[in-house]
């Protein structure tokens, strides 16, 4: 059993891609950009959104932290809320608290945003720590996020960190704490393979069943 879990927001608690894609859909409109095709939008799902916008675009550093702030002003009011939590999260929240787990959140998203959408669906109850960027640009790396929401959790033994995309395991490898991939979010499985998760779950139930021990590897 880990004792200390820390999770991933996008992709693994929350489907929030229907609102990203619309807001980044407005920030298009916005500047004179040709909106891409849905296969594009979905590599905005998980990186940090100035990198994707410069690349995606070819927009110089001023221009892609322009982008993100139009992408903000609708984000902050409508887009934050088009998401939903994914099946089964309540449940496996609930079975991780009961067994006496200390649960955080380490997310790319602003942590601002972070705690609303938290709050919004109910789920703040079930964690003991949040960590995210800021809207200033800083501390927009997964690796910096992670390494503060394990700041902030203290754990006195390994944790592991749960979330969908490379991003996530990569950290995971880089600080030293176990790593379970879902495949239920944005990370293709190629992405999942790469990254060389120690653990993969295929739904919420199965975070828990890995988390508290219940499944044999």
């Amino acid at each position: 059993m880990f004792k200390y879990v820390l999770f991933d927001l996008d992709g693994t608690l929350t489907d929030s891609a229907r609102g990203i894609k619309n807001c980044i859909i407005y920030s298009c409109g916005k500047m004179g950009l040709t909106v891409p095709t849905d296969e594009v939008l979905d590599t905005f799902l998980g990186p940090p959104l100035a990198e994707k916008y410069a690349e995606v675009f070819s927009l110089s550093k001023e221009e892609a932290d322009r982008a993100v702030d139009i992408y903000r002003e609708r984000f902050a009011s409508i887009g934050l809320f088009e998401n939903d939590v994914y099946e089964g999260v309540f449940e496996m929240l609930k079975s991780l608290k009961d067994a006496g787990c200390i649960l955080g959140v380490a997310t790319s998203k602003p942590e601002i945003y972070a705690k609303k959408i938290l709050d919004h669906f109910d789920l703040t109850k079930y964690f003991d720590v949040l960590a995210g960027s800021d809207l200033k640009g800083g501390k927009h790396d997964k690796t910096d996020v992670l390494k503060e929401a394990l700041s902030k959790i203290n754990p006195k033994e390994k944790a592991v960190m749960v979330g969908d995309r490379c991003f996530d395991i990569e950290s995971a490898h880089i600080l030293g704490t176990y790593s379970l991939a879902v495949t239920y979010g944005y990370g293709k499985k190629e992405e999942i393979d790469n990254s060389k998760p120690d653990f993969v779950a295929k739904s919420p139930s199965e975070i828990a069943e890995i988390i508290l021990g219940k499944r044999e590897f």
